[in-house]
């Protein structure tokens, strides 16, 4: 597998517009705020975890992603927080990590952090897919996957070997074994899960359901069987068979975390789903072991992360939720809420595009826990805070400017001319990677009249990924071309079109339909749009695809 190459040398250079901080809100409210040093990083992060390397410092939050470098170090996708300043692991990766985990395989080494994604080596050596890090080298787990790993956990089946590594994703081989998108390495070697599922593997956690017989390994994502039984889009491993959890969901599972409400350990799953079991759950629900229940009225937009946070205000932990949405319970919560059992509320303003992942620290004494989210956002509440924030319960901040360097999603990829029948005439038509233009939120696409850019469709453009290629194509249609948008997005204008859409001045619209392994519903292609073939990353509305360089 080639390089994957920095964004710096793929996409065309022209800035639009530079994003500016505003004032935080009035003390007496959650704010977000901005009073870290600069630490900046140039690219979204997918994972984030907390894992004491040894090394003396304690437990320290890594992320993992499509990122470069980390202000002025090189960190190749993986990186670890020291204060405000990132460092390397090693060489990191060659190409996107999408998932972190810490795992003891019960060896003298102590504890490990795996990464999990899509690359081929590892701090040089060749590494497919995954790698663990012991704090001071990598190294590989046997031959690895042929491809993505969306998904990490640890359990221990009873077999004999102790806990072991799961890993799930969209590949079908694992040290050169035939596997069906999920599989174990118990140190030695890899191995199937019986049959396996029928599609694409998200998320994976352990939880113990209260029905006599221990833990179990629950895995979810967008398939229909598991084991070639019924299982819609959720499964439970014992460590022998499969089974099914109730009827599952009617959409994908994309996020999977063990919450107690005060009425007990239960396993809460997040996604794009509308019912569970059968009955109404918008997009989570809640599993006590013998039926689904819904959470609150639960939110208006696919969740794509969950996590359990206790921020010491006295109410205990509470469950965080993350995702495309815009209210939770009813209420204004922008893309991240917080549940306690019986209410949503807001985290201040939210952010201004999905988190993809959570890791949270607690430290002993009078410092402060933090909870840290990272994901596509350029915005968190009133600050400029790209693609990483840090929540301390009450107060946001950022750790310098996020996760953005000096030339940050402000690119331009391509420009088309077109009318769009408004009565205006011909305008100018941009597409990339930027958050905004000439100071208004039109993100991903814009327009100019000549003398403004100008939104189009909602003001944010209501979209999840970046717009690589733009044309103009006159179809059957009597009343003039349309234009066509391609890219890394899975969401446009608030319309699932997976890559490539259509836009005929007033709404969005997919083409075709595609069922793909972490995409199982939408439509569209199943990998980058651009008319720049060297172009080898985008981001999608699910995860981060490559796209071979010609």
């Amino acid at each position: 597998m080639k390089r994957l190459a920095s964004k710096r040398h793929l996409l065309l250079t022209l800035m639009v517009c530079a994003c500016t901080k505003v004032s935080h809100a009035q003390s007496c409210e959650p704010h977000w705020s901005d009073q870290f040093s600069a630490a900046d990083m140039d690219f979204v992060v997918q994972a984030l975890a907390t894992f004491d390397d040894g090394q003396g410092g304690g437990p320290a939050v890594y992320a993992g992603g499509h990122f470069s470098t980390g202000g002025d170090v090189v960190l190749n996708h993986i990186g670890k927080l020291e204060g405000n300043v990132w460092a390397p692991l090693g060489t990191g990766t060659n190409g996107a990590v999408h998932a972190l985990m810490v795992l003891d395989e019960g060896s003298d080494e102590g504890q490990m952090l795996i990464a999990g994604g899509f690359f081929a080596t590892a701090g040089g050596i060749q590494a497919n897919s995954i790698a663990k890090w012991d704090g001071q080298a990598w190294a590989a787990l046997g031959g690895g996957l042929n491809s993505w790993v969306l998904a990490l956990g640890s359990f221990d089946d009873g077999q004999g070997d102790g806990p072991a590594l799961y890993a799930g994703g969209v590949f079908t081989s694992a040290g050169g074994i035939p596997v069906n998108y999920v599989a174990k390495w118990n140190g030695q070697g890899w191995s199937a899960l019986g049959d396996g599922v029928n599609s694409a593997v998200l998320t994976m956690t352990v939880f113990d359901d209260g029905s006599g017989d221990g833990l179990a390994l629950y895995v979810a994502g967008g398939f229909t069987q598991a084991g070639g039984v019924e299982a819609n889009s959720i499964a439970k491993w014992d460590g022998e068979r499969w089974s099914a959890v109730g009827r599952g969901m009617d959409g994908a599972v994309r996020s999977l975390v063990v919450f107690d409400d005060d009425s007990g350990p239960a396993l809460y799953a997040g996604g794009s789903f509308t019912t569970a079991g059968g009955l109404p759950a918008n997009r989570i629900a809640k599993w006590d072991g013998v039926s689904w229940s819904s959470v609150g009225t639960g939110v208006d937009g696919s969740i794509r992360a969950l996590s359990v946070f206790d921020d010491r205000s006295g109410d205990g932990p509470a469950l965080y939720a993350g995702g495309l949405f815009l209210e939770a319970g009813g209420i204004e919560a922008n893309r991240i809420a917080k549940w306690d059992g019986q209410n949503w509320s807001a985290l201040g303003a939210g952010l201004s595009s999905f988190p993809n992942s959570f890791a949270s620290i607690d430290p002993p004494g009078e410092s402060e826990p933090a909870l840290y989210v990272g994901g596509l956002f350029q915005d968190a509440g009133d600050i400029h805070s790209p693609y990483f924030a840090k929540w301390n319960g009450t107060d946001w901040s950022t750790t310098g400017n996020g996760m953005a360097g000096e030339e940050s999603l402000t690119t331009v990829a391509d420009f088309q001319p077109f009318d769009d029948g408004l009565g205006d005439g011909v305008m100018l038509y941009a597409g990339g990677t930027f958050a905004s233009a000439g100071g208004i939120g039109s993100r991903w696409i814009t327009k100019w009249d000549g003398a403004h850019w100008l939104p189009v469709g909602t003001e944010s453009g209501d979209g999840d990924g970046a717009i690589f290629a733009l044309a103009a194509f006159q179809g059957s249609e009597a009343d003039g071309p349309d234009l066509y948008a391609g890219g890394g997005f899975g969401i446009i204008g608030g319309v699932t079109a997976k890559s490539i859409a259509k836009w005929d001045g007033a709404t969005w619209s997919p083409l075709g339909y595609v069922y793909y392994g972490p995409h199982p519903e939408g439509s569209g292609v199943n990998g980058l749009v651009s008319t720049k073939p060297f172009i080898s990353f985008c981001l999608t509305s699910s995860r981060l695809t490559t796209s071979r360089a010609s």
